[in-house]
């Protein structure tokens, strides 16, 4: 199968020019003090994108936990230059699992396979946070939580079994691991007295049922920064 390539939606009348562009882009945001959050999603662009972002931090070493969004295909070494960086993913497993029946045959079997490396992202010793890209995907964390487990889309198909992550750690990266990104995690995150209320409450406990049947859990209760906007009837 012959392979294939994007380009970078950056301005330049070469590749090469359009592949450099990032990295004064980058710099200047760091050197500004933002917290940086890139997408990528192919494999050279993700790498020179971690490329910018690890020179940058080079500059004055600052933690600063830039990330990639998205992140769909990363080489080992760029996932291990993540993880001496503090560079985390951004990813969405159900973006990997809906669309394997259209890029099954546009990536390849082995390709496809690697897409959202969560598992290898969290064995790199990376902070992995999950997200629904929503609108591309509904926003309900049930059904994120569940292609995260299982790697199985609505066809019944797999995409990346060795990719999966157990339960506790696709829960880990819905919630605490987000505020530890947006370096707010002294205030957001966990169930933690003087945090901030923004939670929601299912029907059963998630760890305590088939893991398939997580989608299916009732709503009882919802609440975003201590302000109650959804109650089920009779709770």
């Amino acid at each position: 199968m012959a392979a294939t390539h994007g380009a970078l939606l950056i301005d330049g009348d070469s590749a090469e020019r359009r592949a450099e562009r990032p990295a004064g882009m980058i710099r200047a945001a760091h050197v500004a003090g933002h917290r940086i959050g890139v997408h990528t999603t192919g494999d050279r662009s993700s790498a020179a994108v971690v490329a910018a972002l690890r020179a940058a931090i080079a500059e004055d070493g600052r933690t600063a936990r830039h990330y990639l969004i998205h992140g769909d295909l990363l080489h080992p070494g760029t996932l291990a230059e993540m993880a001496a960086a503090g560079i985390g993913p951004n990813a969405q497993p159900g973006i990997a699992v809906a669309t394997r029946p259209l890029l099954r045959d546009t990536l390849g079997p082995s390709t496809l396979a690697r897409m959202c490396a969560t598992r290898d992202a969290l064995d790199a010793g990376i902070d992995v946070c999950l997200s629904s890209d929503s609108p591309v995907l509904t926003p309900d964390r049930r059904r994120g939580v569940l292609a995260a487990v299982t790697r199985t889309g609505l066809d019944g198909t797999v995409c990346g079994a060795d990719q999966r992550l157990a339960l506790r750690e696709a829960l880990r990266a819905y919630t605490t691991t987000p505020a530890r990104q947006d370096g707010a995690e002294s205030w957001k995150g966990s169930l933690t007295p003087g945090k901030v209320a923004d939670l929601c409450v299912l029907a059963a406990d998630p760890l305590e049922i088939e893991v398939g049947a997580l989608p299916e859990i009732g709503i009882e209760l919802t609440v975003p920064a201590g302000q109650v906007v959804y109650e089920a009837a009779g709770v």
